[in-house]
């Protein structure tokens, strides 16, 4: 299941890669689109937090964006800076991507999987997350910014979509995660029972942007501990903070964010700095705004903005493309089974 975490899925899409070799431009494989920045939670690091206008997609512009991408992406994952399920339209373009042969990711807090079609959700998805963050009810008010009792609530909605996975034979991977600060084992410990009781796939520690304490030896005895298909995975680069070096993030050439005003950004961390928005595909053709030099201009010089994060999510894939770039036959080291999971999602 840690597969589900490697950069290296991108070289799956060798056609991809090798266009981007030769031409220095391809299309993306992943976007994520973020259905509102409205949320029902007030976590304290969101980065949705800084978002001044509140926004969410319509039905309209749902269609519209998905009609454009199915020429260009293979994966979208409907996220954002607020909970997507807070958007009634979220679970129809969901369905929408799927019907076009696009496959979907979503990641949600889980506060409001009672309100959807469950059993549909998990036929649409290929697999779909759940921001926990906590391993009990005082930690989670804490932390997320809601009553403790929703900690149940939540748990209760992870069960009934594991339910609903078994019901109808799906194929969805169901995961729940946990962003660490300063947690003990036995809080880990007792996040991974939680997810394994619940019916879940596997458990995800991460550490918060903010955190330096390396978890990684008490979670790999979680990982010894793991029983039958259960899991336990962690962000191992962000928890040792590898370094990484390199001078531009090529990353950003397979993968893009389109935010719930329809602004285009280069990454994740991104959303909502006006310097980065490269267009808007509400008012542009995609292809447009994908081909433009403005977009060339502004992930040009990204890396000189000190705005970017330490521990950033796409770190070990830009290395990995920095070198290969550099010297085009070390792409023949870098090899990825079609085994690999979820292969879209790069």
């Amino acid at each position: 299941m840690e597969e589900v975490l490697s950069r290296i899925k991108l070289f799956s899409h060798m056609g991809r890669v090798n266009e981007w070799l030769e031409k220095g431009i391809t299309k993306p494989i992943t976007v994520e689109i973020d259905p509102t920045n409205y949320c029902n939670h007030s976590c304290n690091s969101c980065a949705g937090n800084r978002l001044e206008e509140q926004a969410y997609l319509s039905r309209m512009s749902f269609d519209r964006i998905i009609e454009q991408l199915v020429e260009f992406t293979k994966g979208i994952i409907f996220t954002g800076g607020g909970e997507p399920l807070l958007n009634p339209s979220t679970q129809y373009a969901i369905h929408s991507a799927k019907s076009k042969g696009i496959d979907v990711g979503l990641v949600t807090n889980g506060d409001l999987l009672d309100c959807v079609n469950i059993s549909q959700l998990v036929k649409d998805c290929s697999w779909i997350r759940v921001s926990v963050d906590a391993a009990n009810p005082d930690m989670y008010s804490k932390r997320r910014g809601t009553p403790s009792q929703h900690f149940y609530k939540v748990w209760e909605n992870v069960e009934q979509l594991s339910a609903a996975k078994k019901e109808t034979d799906s194929s969805c991977v169901i995961g729940a995660a946990y962003l660490t600060a300063d947690d003990s084992i036995e809080d880990l410990r007792a996040f991974a029972m939680l997810a394994k009781t619940h019916g879940v796939d596997y458990a995800q520690f991460r550490p918060y942007h903010t955190s330096s304490r390396n978890l990684v030896p008490e979670i790999e005895q979680l990982q010894a501990e793991s029983l039958d298909s259960f899991e336990v995975i962690c962000s191992r680069d962000r928890y040792e903070r590898t370094r990484f070096v390199y001078e531009q993030a090529f990353a950003d050439e397979f993968r893009t964010v389109i935010s719930a005003d329809g602004t285009v950004y280069p990454c994740c961390f991104t959303r909502g700095v006006p310097q980065f928005a490269i267009g808007n595909i509400l008012e542009q053709d995609f292809k447009e705004i994908w081909m433009s030099e403005k977009r060339r201009h502004v992930e040009m010089g990204k890396l000189t903005q000190s705005l970017c994060s330490a521990q950033c999510y796409q770190d070990p894939l830009n290395q990995v493309l920095w070198e290969v770039k550099a010297d085009p036959e070390r792409v023949e080291l870098v090899s990825s089974p079609e085994s690999q999971l979820h292969v879209n999602f790069v």
